[in-house]
């Protein structure tokens, strides 16, 4: 029988995203650890990556926006 669906919060996600960018761990090892599917660690991995980019990028507009008014 499967087990019913989790939701995790942002913090959790983020939290398991920064273990794997740290490398200190296997992909394995940090899902047995925080109890979750390697492939659900590597895409919260990809999305941090990516959503890390918009931080600087909407922080530079927001400095040229102030700038301009």
């Amino acid at each position: 029988m499967r087990r019913p669906r989790r939701n995790h919060t942002a913090a959790f996600k983020a939290n398991v995203a920064l273990a794997a960018l740290e490398g200190d761990n296997t992909l394995a090892e940090l899902a047995e650890k925080f109890d979750v599917h390697g492939n659900q660690i590597t895409q919260w991995e990809t999305q941090l990556l990516e959503g890390a980019m918009g931080v600087f990028l909407t922080r530079q507009r927001s400095v040229r926006h102030n700038v301009r008014a």
